[in-house]
């Protein structure tokens, strides 16, 4: 299976991290994870 965000395989021995039923390296998936806080904040602030 590929990470939704680098588009790179996910080997059998790392641990596949699901978003929004995506599938994310644990790196990609913390920078996922960033990015959906900074969006959310922003669309708070501008509320």
């Amino acid at each position: 299976m590929n990470c939704s965000l680098c588009k790179q395989e996910i080997e059998l021995n790392q641990e596949a991290q699901i978003r929004n039923d995506h599938a994310y390296h644990e790196c990609c998936a913390m920078t996922y994870d960033k990015d959906e806080k900074f969006i959310f904040e922003r669309d708070l602030d501008s509320q």
